[in-house]
């Protein structure tokens, strides 16, 4: 196969890997994602994936921000390839506390990539010792100076119990979230596996994850108890508005949170990528506007049917 042609088989290809990877390219080759099983607790099939953008503004061209959420193994040499001369991975953007298990390895293996993440991932990450940035800790001028935006646009959710960052790539219309956002039932992430399926030893598991999607209310319900888990951070501007006490109270949280979320629903979404689940795509007639719907309908306790706040 010639340069040419490998490149374009990447640019637009579903590719199995090694240690049950499935890999996929989006956009010309732009997005690209790792998909793989991964059983919360070892019982509960949630799947993991590793997102990857190429950037193509200055002072970035060509280079790579990465979400990682999979092993650096399964993916090391298609990033590589996807890379290609460019300046590799630029930045590894850990998108809430609880998505950090795999950034130690990617941050050893690119030593040169700026380490995005949360707050809360400094203390659960002693090993990394240079963080670039922090949502929650930098003040918001300075998260909307790391040098991807306005490529990379990014929101963060501080009440939201994970305390999730989304970013948004606007060339593509790329949303990229972690845990606000589960589509099931888990198709792509099992699809490289013996059964092609999830399996737990608990079966149960495995058809209550199904009803976990942006359509069902189990989904709102789920949104609507974790968005004012946490306290708003005493930087946050909070659009001027004056709380009631240090952190703002549960009312205040999901005003906030709402906020948030319709920030992101004012985004021309046309791809909705998340760590657990089907990836959302407006690719076939009629399906014109799907993955913004989508945002909407998960925070449908939170959003009017328009995206505007109704808390």
């Amino acid at each position: 196969m010639s340069a040419s042609a490998a490149a374009a088989a990447t640019a637009e290809s579903t590719v199995m890997l090694t240690n049950e990877t499935v890999f996929r390219a989006y956009a010309g080759g732009k997005i690209a994602t790792f998909s793989k099983p991964f059983n919360r607790f070892g019982v509960i099939p949630i799947g993991g994936r590793t997102t990857v953008v190429k950037l193509q503004n200055e002072p970035n061209v060509d280079a790579l921000f990465v979400v990682p959420s999979t092993p650096l193994a399964d993916a090391k040499e298609k990033v590589k390839e996807l890379a290609g001369n460019g300046p590799g991975v630029r930045f590894l953007a850990a998108p809430d506390v609880v998505h950090s298990m795999y950034l130690q390895e990617w941050s050893a293996a690119f030593p040169d990539a700026l380490i995005l993440g949360v707050d809360g991932l400094q203390a659960k990450n002693p090993d990394i010792k240079s963080w670039y940035g922090i949502y929650g800790r930098d003040s918001p001028a300075q998260t909307e100076a790391y040098q991807f935006e306005p490529e990379i646009k990014a929101v963060y959710f501080p009440t939201f119990g994970n305390k999730d960052v989304v970013f948004f790539h606007a060339p593509t219309k790329t949303l990229i979230t972690a845990d606000l956002i589960f589509n099931f039932p888990l198709k792509e992430q099992y699809a490289n596996t013996p059964a092609r399926k999830p399996t737990s030893w608990i079966p149960f598991l495995n058809s209550v994850s199904g009803a976990l999607n942006p359509f069902k209310s189990m989904h709102q319900s789920f949104l609507w108890g974790q968005g004012a888990m946490a306290p708003i951070p005493d930087n946050d501007p909070n659009d001027g508005v004056k709380l009631s006490k240090a952190g703002g109270s549960a009312h205040e949280r999901k005003q906030h949170f709402a906020r948030a979320a319709s920030k992101v629903a004012g985004w021309d979404i046309g791809r909705l990528i998340m760590c657990h689940g089907e990836v959302i795509e407006d690719k076939q007639p009629g399906e014109e506007g799907l993955a913004k719907r989508a945002w909407i309908s998960a925070f449908g306790k939170y959003l009017n049917p328009d995206g505007s706040v109704k808390v």
